[in-house]
């Protein structure tokens, strides 16, 4: 596999990932912590929206195919049902960067943001992204204090 480097700006950043395949992009990232998502030069999912029609879409239907492979679910979850539950995740969580997405996945596929019964499905997606969104405005809080 390719190394990918991901530039220190954000304009390089987005420029990086309006020209990368997601796939590609999600398999590379992995983000430690919540610290390595805020100083992340990655853009916002609502970002990826206004820079191409179905980029951020894309972005988080690879970010949960990504997951579906690690975890070796059955059945798995057709692409176009994790599209349109990405719309419905990108409806409330656009303002997620693609760090946050790939250490989203990330603790979800450890079981770090809830149970998960060894099944994927829509729900079970949306909740990671409702919990991690929970826990990263507490680390957002502070680390924020910190500064």
């Amino acid at each position: 596999m390719e190394k990918i480097s991901i530039p220190n700006t954000r304009e390089e950043a987005k420029f990086l990932v309006s020209r990368i395949s997601p796939y590609m992009l999600m398999d590379h990232l992995n983000p430690r912590d919540f610290e390595a998502v805020f100083t992340s030069p990655l853009p916002m999912l609502s970002e990826c929206a206004a820079m191409r029609r179905n980029l951020a879409e894309d972005y988080v239907t690879m970010a949960v195919v990504h997951a579906q492979k690690l975890l070796n679910v059955s059945p798995k979850l057709e692409e176009n049902a994790i599209r349109k539950a990405a719309g419905y995740i990108l409806e409330d969580y656009a303002h997620l960067t693609i760090a946050d997405l790939a250490l989203c996945m990330k603790l979800g596929i450890k079981g770090q943001l809830g149970t998960f019964h060894g099944r994927l499905d829509a729900q079970v997606v949306y909740d990671w992204f409702y919990t991690y969104n929970l826990r990263r405005a507490e680390a957002k809080r502070y680390w924020e204090a910190q500064f």
